[in-house]
């Protein structure tokens, strides 16, 4: 505020009452911020494309993600291409089948988010009632990944449980409604952030169910090491 610069040398007493009558004589004029509104608590899923051609590139050119796994889920209407900026929205349901929560993820950039009012606890999932194993990412681009990776090496893919991380609460609700769970599978990122959850899920998990530390080593995250596959396949074909 220019103004400001004014009260230089003025006792506190001086100060104050110029600051007070300039801000009589020119109020302030306030901007809302539109992104601010909370939808009055309710969560409401992104609108849908007409077409899904820049989710469908974004997954599987930049991403490699196998199609098949990527058609899996948007038939499953648990992805889809935003309508206005063309994101992935990845959609995570209750045990009763209804949406509570979704995040969007750039096809044309880094930025990632969790849509307004999205419930925790119902990060995406993929449930198999007949496993007792389950295997926990830290992102859906992760569990597809490796769906893929296990798919590559003629592998089950869909035999396990999944989970994608949108915190730890996600765990703990999962676990409640899948009793039959018995082992934890921790794909998590290779990072100080990956290795301070796999602390805390250990500390918390540790008595009560098998826990395996099974993420990548070298690169950063499961993703990673898809993409880095494919980048050795095309370099010695």
């Amino acid at each position: 505020i220019s103004y400001l610069m004014d009260v230089k040398g003025m006792n506190y007493y001086e100060a104050v009452k110029y600051v007070d009558k300039c801000i009589r004589d020119s109020p302030p004029v306030y901007h809302v911020n539109k992104c601010s509104k909370t939808n009055n608590g309710i969560f409401k899923l992104p609108p849908v494309s007409k077409d899904n051609k820049k989710m469908m590139y974004y997954l599987k050119n930049k991403r490699k993600i196998d199609k098949q796994v990527i058609q899996f889920y948007y038939q499953k209407g648990m992805i889809y291409e935003c309508s206005y900026d063309h994101s992935v929205v990845f959609v995570g349901y209750d045990e009763k089948g209804i949406e509570r929560y979704a995040s969007k993820r750039a096809t044309d950039g880094d930025w990632k988010v969790d849509v307004f009012n999205s419930n925790k606890e119902y990060s995406f999932q993929l449930v198999n009632k007949e496993s007792d194993v389950l295997n926990i990412f830290e992102s859906a681009i992760d569990l597809m990944s490796f769906q893929t990776l296990e798919k590559l090496h003629k592998r089950n893919w869909k035999k396990s449980n999944y989970l994608s991380l949108s915190g730890v609460t996600a765990i703990g609700k999962f676990l409640a409604i899948n009793p039959q769970i018995k082992v934890l599978n921790l794909y998590l990122d290779n990072d100080k952030a990956g290795k301070n959850s796999i602390a805390k899920i250990n500390y918390l998990l540790g008595k009560s169910y098998q826990i395996y530390d099974k993420g990548p080593k070298k690169m950063k995250d499961v993703n990673e090491v898809l993409i880095r596959k494919f980048k050795q396949k095309e370099e010695y074909s």
